[in-house]
């Protein structure tokens, strides 16, 4: 089924009378063929009710308009569908559901901030199904930077179905004073997005499904209480380690272990599963560990001239190692180690272990219980593949 696709991408250009370049953010438009399947591999891939506590569940209504037509769009129910080992979320549906995941912060394109007091009205107008079945008027809104926190999104995409998909405010057309062009990324991007959505959406019965990451359990260690919470999609989070949603059993037994606080905070948000399928619920502990490890490491400011020589010997090794994380090709093993020697050769009044102690201690505590053999990418070498014992 074709689709119109519209999403930014930037152009660096110098004009005729000036010798600094510029760059723009513009946005393109182009058609895509969605694949259509006749039927999922299983319909309960994942069912449940998310539990959000009191506090959340006002955050998230403070993203719409106080109008409660609006509020009452709110649902905290989730339907995943199961279709070649990934899991797939109905995007009619969730573009009612999942209000404050749609709207982000902002809808922005370069440094122009796209919202105001009737952002969430607009949003409602153009990008959210009537009903839940209906396609939007103005086509489905999708965040191809989801792993991002809300104020952060700004790769916005839109799929429209019944006409060309536009993105609100932007500007498609290029500049006419064009002397040379340094760095146009449209083609790349085009290229980039075209094959992400014939990977990552397909259409059933003439509705339009997204993949969408499992849920899974969160926990993080803070100086005075342990913060614990059930996430719709699974993603790297600073100083946070994650869980298969259907193994809280071992969620819960590492809370007693990453942090000497007798204050648990409440679950920010909880989960009642009904239905779920084990094989579409696997996720990789290992990378998400890392990479939320990596992500609090920039947040370590101070204290690090005080370090004795040879701490900081390891934290620069610390550094190169996890600087160079690649999941398919990497040893885990030695992440471990190396994070592990760092934080202990930390002195306890450093600001540093002040910093990231309590993570490294959910790192440290969760990497034993996982496979750490080094992981080495397979090579393709058509001499090998054709050898049979």
């Amino acid at each position: 089924m074709k689709f119109s696709l519209s999403t930014p991408y930037t152009l660096e250009y110098r004009t005729p009378k000036s010798r600094l370049s510029r760059t723009v953010t513009l946005a393109d438009r182009f058609d895509v063929e969605i694949p259509e399947i006749t039927r999922f591999d299983e319909d309960e891939a994942f069912r449940a009710r998310f539990v959000p506590y009191d506090r959340y569940q006002q955050q998230r209504e403070r993203y719409l308009n106080r109008e409660k037509k609006q509020i009452a769009l709110l649902n905290n129910d989730m339907h995943l569908r199961g279709f070649d080992g990934k899991l797939w979320a109905d995007c009619a549906s969730d573009s009612r559901t999942q209000m404050p995941d749609l709207l982000a912060d902002v809808l922005r394109l370069g440094d122009e901030r796209y919202y105001g007091s009737d952002f969430p009205s607009r949003i409602i107008k153009d990008h959210v199904s009537k009903n839940g079945r209906a396609h939007p008027a103005g086509g489905f809104l999708h965040w191809l930077d989801t792993h991002e926190d809300n104020n952060r999104r700004k790769r916005v995409l839109i799929l429209r179905s019944d006409g060309a998909a536009t993105i609100e405010g932007a500007e498609y057309t290029r500049p006419d004073n064009i002397a040379e062009i340094i760095d146009d990324q449209r083609d790349r991007v085009r290229e980039e997005v075209t094959d992400y959505a014939q990977k990552n959406f397909v259409i059933q019965d003439g509705r339009l499904f997204a993949a969408t990451p499992p849920p899974v359990w969160m926990v993080g260690a803070e100086p005075n209480c342990v913060y614990r919470s059930a996430l719709r999609a699974a993603k790297p989070m600073p100083g946070r380690v994650l869980f298969r949603i259907d193994d809280k059993a071992g969620f819960e037994a590492i809370i007693p272990h990453i942090s000497a606080a007798k204050h648990y905070t409440p679950f920010y948000e909880d989960v009642e599963i009904f239905a779920a399928d084990r094989s579409y619920l696997a996720i990789d502990q290992v990378h998400f560990a890392i990479e939320g490890l990596k992500g609090k490491l920039t947040l370590a400011a101070t204290g690090f001239s005080d370090l004795p020589d040879e701490t900081l010997h390891l934290w620069k090794a610390f550094r190169r190692a996890i600087n160079a994380w690649d999941p398919i090709d990497a040893d885990p093993g030695k992440i471990h180690e190396l994070g592990k020697s760092f934080i202990e050769a930390v002195p306890k009044t450093n600001n540093v272990k002040t910093a990231l102690g309590p993570d490294f201690k959910a790192f440290c505590a969760l990497m034993p219980m996982l496979d750490l053999r080094p992981r080495i990418k397979p090579e393709d070498d058509p001499e090998l593949a054709n050898l049979t014992l």
